[in-house]
C-alpha cells in the first residue's frame, strides 16, 4: 500500500456570461492563423516580434472564427493562453488573454463535435498601442466577462 496520498481535484464552478457572442476558437486555430507571424510558443504564452505581426495574427484569427450566440453561458475550465510579445527589457508582455471554456448554454453552441464544445474565449485585452489597435482592424475586443456562478 502507498504512502502518498492522492488529493481530489477541484472541479471550475467559475462561470462566464457573454451578452454579445465571442468568438470560439480552438489551440490548433491559433497555430493555424498565428503561423504567417513565426511566433515563439514558450509553455501557455506565445510571443510576436512586435505589434504589427502580433495584431495582424488576432485579425486573423478573429476574422475566421466561429461565433456564439448571444447571452451564452461558459465554463471556465481553469486553463489560459496568455498572447502578447517578446520583451526585450522584462515588461509585461501579454497582451490578449484567453481562457478554456465548455460552452454550458446558448441556442448555438456546439459547432465543432470533434471538441466537444470546448474552446478558448478572449477575456482580457491590456496594453494595446496604436500600432496594435491599427492592424486588429476592429477585431481583439472582450464580448465576455465574469458570470453568477
Amino acid at each position: 500500500m502507498s504512502s502518498v496520498t492522492r488529493s481530489f481535484s477541484q472541479v471550475s464552478k467559475r462561470t462566464l456570461w457573454s451578452e454579445d457572442g465571442p468568438y470560439i476558437h480552438t489551440f490548433s486555430d491559433f497555430q493555424t492563423f498565428f503561423a504567417d507571424g513565426n511566433p515563439e510558443y514558450v509553455g501557455n504564452l506565445i510571443l510576436f516580434d512586435n505589434d504589427t505581426l502580433l495584431g495582424e495574427a488576432i485579425n486573423r484569427l478573429e476574422d475566421s472564427a466561429n461565433s456564439t450566440d448571444s447571452h451564452v453561458s461558459l465554463l471556465d475550465l481553469g486553463k489560459t493562453v496568455y498572447v502578447g510579445l517578446k520583451s526585450a527589457n522584462g515588461g509585461d508582455s501579454v497582451k490578449f488573454t484567453y481562457r478554456l471554456v465548455r460552452v454550458e448554454g446558448g441556442s448555438n453552441y456546439n459547432f465543432n463535435q470533434t471538441t466537444g464544445g470546448v474552446y478558448y474565449v478572449l477575456v482580457a485585452a491590456t496594453g494595446i498601442t496604436t500600432e496594435l489597435y491599427t492592424a486588429l482592424d476592429g477585431y481583439g475586443e472582450i464580448y465576455c466577462g465574469p458570470g453568477s456562478g
